[in-house]
C-alpha cells in the first residue's frame, strides 16, 4: 500500500538536500500544485527538482512580495472612463430599463403581494435578505402568523431527522412567535455556508455581489423567481433583486474590464478582459484598457528584449522531461553559434538572464494587482 509522507517531515528533508530552507510561498505553490503528494522516492526526487526550480525562478528581492498563503487565483473589475456623450447615452439607457422592468406583470404582482405596493429602503430591504423567516417561510405563512416585513428572526434551534427531514424553529418579532419548519432533504439542492436551500439567491449591494439560499416557495424564493424574469436585462448579478426589493435603478454600464490572475508553480497567468457595446469609441475603449494595463502591472508596460527572448526559446527548447537544464557551457556554446552578434563569455551571465528572462515572462511580479484585490475585497 502506497503511503504520502508527511509534510514536515518532507519539507525537512527537502531543505536539507537542496542546503537552505524553503519558504512558505513556494512550499504553497508546490502544495497547491499537487507535488506534497509523495509516496516513494521517485515523487520526493521530483519534489525536490521543483523547489529548486522555484527557488531559481524566485530571486529573494521577489520572495519579499509573497506572502505565506498564495493566492492561487482573482480578479478585480473597474469602472469605465466615457465620454460626456457616452455617460448620458447610458444613463438614459438605464432610465428605459428601470421603466420596463417595473411595467412587468411578474415585478408589479411581487411588489404588490409582498410588498403590499410599497418599495423597502436599503435598510428594511437588507434586513428582509437576510431574514431566515424570509428564507424559509412561505408569503401565506407570513400572513398566517402576522409577520410584517420588517422584523428580526432567528433560528433557535436545527436538525436533520433520520438523514430525511430539515427541522427548524425560528423566533420571529414582531410578532413576537416561534414558528417550526420542516423541509424534506431529498427537495435540498443547495448549502451555502451551512444552511440548506434549494436555490441560491444573488443580490448586490454597494456594488458588492452576495448569495443566500432560499428555500422552495419562500418569500425570498418568490424574489428569486421574480428576478429571474429580469435576466433578458443587460444588469450584473444581483441588481434584478435589488431593483425588485428598492427600485434603485441598475447602472448601465457599456464598457467594463476585468482583470483575473492565477497563480501556480508552472507561471503566473493575467488577463485583461473588456467587455463593450459597439457604440462606445475606439479611443474610450483605448484609454481604458491603457489604465487596467498600467494597474495591473504596476507600470507602463515595456517588451522583453529580443536577446532575453531568443535565449529564453534557446534553453526552454533544451531542457528535458524533468525540466532540467543540460551543461551551461554546451548551452552558451550553441547560443554563440547561432546568434555570433549576441555573444556570451561567461557562462554566469548568460544562466543569470535565462532565469531573468524566465522570471519575466512566465512568472512576471502581479504585486501591484494584489494590493488592489485586497483593498477592493477588504
Amino acid at each position: 500500500m502506497r503511503t504520502v509522507l508527511d509534510e514536515s517531515e518532507l519539507r525537512s528533508w527537502v531543505g536539507e538536500k537542496l542546503g537552505r530552507d524553503v519558504p512558505d510561498a513556494v512550499w504553497s505553490l508546490l502544495r497547491d500544485d499537487g507535488f506534497l503528494n509523495v509516496s516513494d522516492d521517485n515523487g520526493r526526487d521530483d519534489l525536490a527538482r521543483r523547489a529548486a526550480r522555484l527557488l531559481q525562478v524566485f530571486s529573494s528581492k521577489s520572495m519579499q512580495h509573497r506572502r505565506a498563503r498564495v493566492v492561487r487565483s482573482g480578479e478585480a473589475s473597474q469602472k469605465p472612463a466615457l465620454s460626456a456623450y457616452e455617460s448620458e447615452r447610458a444613463l438614459a439607457m438605464s432610465e428605459y430599463y428601470a421603466k420596463y422592468a417595473a411595467s412587468l406583470p411578474e415585478v408589479r404582482a411581487f411588489r404588490h403581494d409582498v410588498l403590499g405596493g410599497h418599495l423597502l429602503s436599503e435598510q428594511d430591504a437588507r434586513g428582509l435578505l437576510n431574514s431566515s423567516a424570509a428564507r424559509m417561510l412561505t408569503p401565506v405563512e407570513f400572513e398566517r402568523h402576522g409577520i410584517p416585513l420588517v422584523h428580526d428572526s432567528e433560528v433557535l434551534s436545527q436538525d436533520y431527522v433520520r438523514g430525511e427531514r430539515y427541522c427548524a424553529v425560528l423566533s420571529i418579532s414582531p410578532p413576537n412567535v416561534q414558528v417550526e419548519f420542516e423541509h424534506l432533504l431529498k427537495d435540498v439542492g443547495t448549502f451555502w455556508e451551512g444552511m440548506p436551500g434549494n436555490y441560491v439567491l444573488e443580490f448586490r449591494l454597494k456594488g458588492m455581489r452576495h448569495e443566500t439560499t432560499v428555500f422552495n416557495g419562500s418569500v425570498l424564493d418568490r424574489l428569486r423567481r421574480t428576478a429571474t424574469t429580469l435576466q433578458p436585462l443587460p444588469w450584473q448579478k444581483g441588481d434584478a433583486t435589488w431593483f425588485v426589493l428598492t427600485g434603485e435603478r441598475p447602472r448601465t454600464v457599456p464598457m467594463q474590464s476585468n482583470s483575473t490572475i492565477k497563480w501556480s508553480s508552472f507561471a503566473n497567468s493575467g488577463q485583461i478582459e473588456l467587455q463593450i457595446e459597439p457604440w462606445v469609441s475606439a479611443a474610450s475603449v483605448a484609454a481604458m484598457y491603457k489604465k487596467a494595463q498600467r494597474r495591473f502591472l504596476g507600470r507602463e508596460n515595456r517588451p522583453i528584449s529580443a536577446r532575453r527572448l531568443a535565449l529564453f526559446r534557446l534553453v526552454t527548447s533544451e531542457t528535458d522531461e524533468n525540466l532540467e537544464i543540460p551543461s551551461w557551457r554546451v548551452l552558451m556554446d550553441e547560443w554563440n553559434a547561432r546568434y555570433p552578434a549576441w555573444t556570451y563569455k561567461n557562462v554566469r551571465n548568460f544562466a543569470r538572464d535565462y532565469w531573468s528572462a524566465l522570471r519575466f515572462i512566465m512568472f512576471p511580479d502581479y504585486t501591484s494587482f494584489l494590493q488592489r484585490l485586497e483593498n477592493q475585497h477588504g
